[in-house]
């Protein structure tokens, strides 16, 4: 049997295939847009069943992926791997503004990352925001961080121009 057709091949047929299992699946913003090609082209939506895949990506990555700054960019670079379904999905707009509306946003408004914020913390280690801010003292709210002006300015220039 070949996996050719599935966006995302057979590493996110598998993704699929699990949660029809009720196998739990770590979704990251690595994964994200091939599992939710894949879904779509298996057809895993809600008109097929109720709660079904496509839906509760589509919840994650509008909650927590497009919601943290590293992360809407990982998503949006590997949108390109995706076409045309990112595109159909409207992924690769949704990313677009989600980088658009934090590089205008105060930067201590902005989660930097839920992937990496999530693994260090539940880990036990400090988080992902004392770790790129070392002067951040532990005893004040985490959004109190020292962002320089520009911050955003590196990470947009690796983007692609069609992007």
């Amino acid at each position: 049997m070949s996996l050719n057709d599935i966006p995302g091949g057979a590493e996110a047929f598998e993704f699929c295939a699990k949660f029809c299992y009720g196998i739990i699946v770590t979704i990251s913003a690595q994964n994200i847009v091939s599992v939710c090609c894949a879904a779509e082209y298996l057809e895993m939506t809600e008109g097929i069943e109720k709660g079904n895949l496509a839906l509760k990506l589509d919840v994650f990555l509008n909650s927590s992926i497009l919601n943290a700054w590293k992360d809407s960019i990982i998503s949006l670079l590997t949108t390109k791997s995706f076409l045309p379904w990112s595109q159909n999905l409207k992924i690769i707009s949704r990313c677009v503004d989600a980088i658009a509306w934090k590089a205008l946003t105060d930067p201590a408004n902005v989660d930097w990352s839920f992937t990496y914020t999530r693994l260090y913390t539940a880990k036990g280690k400090k988080s992902f925001r004392s770790i790129l801010n070392p002067t951040l003292n532990e005893t004040h709210s985490q959004h109190h961080h020292l962002v320089p002006e520009g911050w955003w300015v590196e990470d947009i220039s690796e983007l692609e121009i069609d992007l």
